[in-house]
């Protein structure tokens, strides 16, 4: 079903989502979209604020308790307590980031995205495995997701789920099972954004971007398709402050209001003349 509580009923206009008693669903703070789910955090004031998800429910990836409806619900979070303040949604799975910085996440983990040391598929939130340290942001790519974290005035950037490419810290297969270890340290401090794609991630750090996993499509940003183990500063590309990454593909605003992109290209991801991939970012000519 779609946000509006309907029977799969495709819609070529905007439809407005509902809650589960039928009503507006409304005062949302942040929304996040993954593969055929969406999820959003009400406000609510500290005692109601909640995570609501809808649509495909085949891996719990909605996160009420139970596989199947596909309605919005509100997450089945692992106890009541401090307000959520962030959302992120991958393929087949969700995560939130509670007051305390706790980290919470939900659905398909058969490759380890839930981030708790398991294989084990949740239909409601169980909490990500930090090690002790709090998550200041989260994000989420296809099979894999990221977050900053601190304790006391260290901050570092970890990532869990899949690793077949080198998503998580730029070694591909290492460690080997993520089902069954803790979200892996990225090497990475001081990371303003997190960004994972497919089979890549990225981090923007002090204007600079820089990239790690596979480099199929040229998503490295260092000019060639070659796979490059560790983590790579994207070539000719400086004063960025915004950032974002698909599947196989990125794309950075600059603070002079530029757009870059870079990577698979069939469909023209990273602007006009599609069907070659791109290797290096290249500005997106804007109207």
């Amino acid at each position: 079903k779609g946000g509006d509580g309907t029977d799969q009923n495709d819609s070529a206009t905007p439809v407005a989502v509902v809650d589960d008693q039928g009503g507006a669903l409304g005062d949302l703070t942040d929304i996040a979209v993954g593969q055929n789910h969406a999820c959003a955090v009400q406000n609510g004031g500290d005692r109601t604020a909640a995570v609501w998800c809808w649509g495909a429910n085949t891996l719990g990836q909605i996160g009420i308790g139970q596989a199947g409806p596909e309605e919005p619900h509100a997450v089945k979070l692992t106890a009541p307590g401090p307000r959520p303040t962030q959302v992120t949604a991958g393929g087949s799975f969700a995560c939130t980031r509670l007051g305390n910085d706790r980290v919470e996440c939900w659905g398909d983990n058969t490759i380890g995205q839930l981030g708790d040391s398991s294989s084990a598929q949740s239909d409601s939130a169980t909490q990500v495995d930090l090690g002790g340290r709090q998550g200041t942001s989260i994000s989420a790519g296809d099979d894999h997701a990221c977050a900053s974290v601190r304790r006391g005035r260290q901050e570092a950037s970890v990532c869990w789920g899949t690793n077949q490419d080198g998503q998580l810290n730029g070694e591909p297969g290492s460690p080997t099972d993520t089902t069954k270890v803790p979200p892996v340290d990225t090497g990475l401090s001081g990371a303003a954004e997190l960004r994972p794609g497919g089979f890549h991630s990225c981090a923007l750090a002090d204007g600079s971007v820089r990239c790690w996993g596979g480099n199929f499509a040229g998503e490295l940003g260092i000019g060639t398709t070659t796979s490059t183990p560790g983590i790579q500063t994207v070539k000719q590309l400086d004063g960025v402050e915004i950032l974002a990454a698909g599947t196989n593909h990125n794309c950075a605003a600059s603070v002079d209001g530029k757009v870059y992109c870079w990577g698979d290209n069939d469909s023209g991801e990273v602007g006009p003349g599609g069907g070659q991939n791109i290797s290096l970012p290249r500005e997106v000519p804007l109207p």
